[in-house]
């Protein structure tokens, strides 16, 4: 996969990473994890490798769910999702909206 360049592709691998972490930690396979969240061995696949690119609220919560942590537990509230904001070239800064 080509590096992120926008927040979304960023908070994607970013969750991705965190899902894998806590569904090995846990000692699950991809499709055991795909059973608790209703969801089949290649979505959960493609989540863990940053490309699920219709990831939403939900989902993250319903990922959450499965792997017995919180939403915030996958998005590395607050530091991570600042600096995935940070880094999205698209996004204006802060600075230059007041």
């Amino acid at each position: 996969m080509p590096s992120p360049k926008t927040a979304d592709e960023l908070l994607r691998q970013q969750v991705g990473r965190a899902v894998r972490r806590r569904r090995t930690d846990l000692g699950l396979t991809q499709a055991q994890l795909g059973v608790r969240v209703h969801r089949d061995q290649a979505s959960i696949s493609k989540i863990e490798q940053g490309d699920y690119r219709a990831l939403t609220t939900a989902i993250i919560i319903d990922l959450a769910f499965g792997l017995d942590c919180a939403p915030g537990d996958l998005l590395d509230w607050p530091f991570g999702i600042m600096h995935v904001a940070a880094l999205d070239e698209g996004r204006p800064s802060l600075a230059s909206a007041s």
